[in-house]
């Protein structure tokens, strides 16, 4: 029995009821309209929602993407300004990324806690003129299923991808995303060896697509930088 979860539908809103099977394997979805969605495969996704509602009247400009923050992790007040007092890290943190020209996002990766809290940390005990920023690239590793996938940047920013390196149809290769000329992300399947690298092209806002794209085996060599 799924939980229900709102879901499209052309008959409008709808909900997830169950996820139908027979004999054990997964045949269909039933939504709460009575419609049933035949399929072999069923992707579940999970997210997280913002915990903010303990700060309603607290005067923090808390909300649906979390309670904003400034480049040096200072709670935003409802007027606009920095609270001089409260920090914010972490998957509630929402702050303007200057890797991404100050576009604010929400990073929900531990590295990222880690990093913010630091800063946070620094500037509870630092001089106004003494601020570090927060500028966190944001990173990932997963392994499923026996494949490594591995991420850098903001692949959601992107208004165009390129296959870089290897190729779909091999299972290996990686992904570089751009958005207006610049490199934002870069993602690897079982193909990690040059993450570094394209890590270094994000920082750098290097020109999208980079000069060389291969598309072929493991053993290219990434593309060169451009900033």
């Amino acid at each position: 029995m799924a939980r229900p979860k709102p879901a499209a539908s052309e008959g409008g809103h709808n909900q997830v009821l169950t996820l139908e099977d027979e004999t054990g394997a997964f045949r269909a979805v039933r939504l709460s309209d009575g419609t049933e969605i035949a399929a072999d495969l069923c992707i579940v996704a999970m997210g997280a929602q913002p915990n903010v509602e303990w700060l309603d009247g607290s005067g923090l400009d808390a909300g649906p993407g979390g309670l904003r923050c400034d480049v040096h992790c200072r709670a935003m007040s409802q007027d606009g300004t920095p609270h001089p007092f409260i920090f914010t890290a972490g998957d509630v943190a929402l702050w303007p990324c200057p890797l991404y020209g100050g576009e604010e996002v929400s990073i929900g990766h531990w590295s990222n806690a880690v990093e913010q809290a630091r800063i946070a940390a620094s500037n509870m005990l630092a001089g106004a003129d003494r601020l570090q920023i927060h500028s966190y690239l944001p990173t990932f590793w997963s392994n499923q299923a026996r494949v490594t996938v591995k991420a850098v940047g903001h692949a959601g920013l992107a208004d165009e991808v390129k296959v870089a390196q290897g190729a779909l149809e091999e299972g290996r290769f990686v992904a570089i995303y751009g958005r207006q000329g610049k490199v934002v992300a870069a993602v690897s399947v079982d193909y990690g060896l040059y993450m570094e690298h394209y890590a270094y092209l994000v920082r750098t806002c290097a020109e999208f697509p980079p000069p060389s794209i291969f598309h072929n085996s493991v053993e290219d060599e990434p593309p060169e930088a451009s900033a």
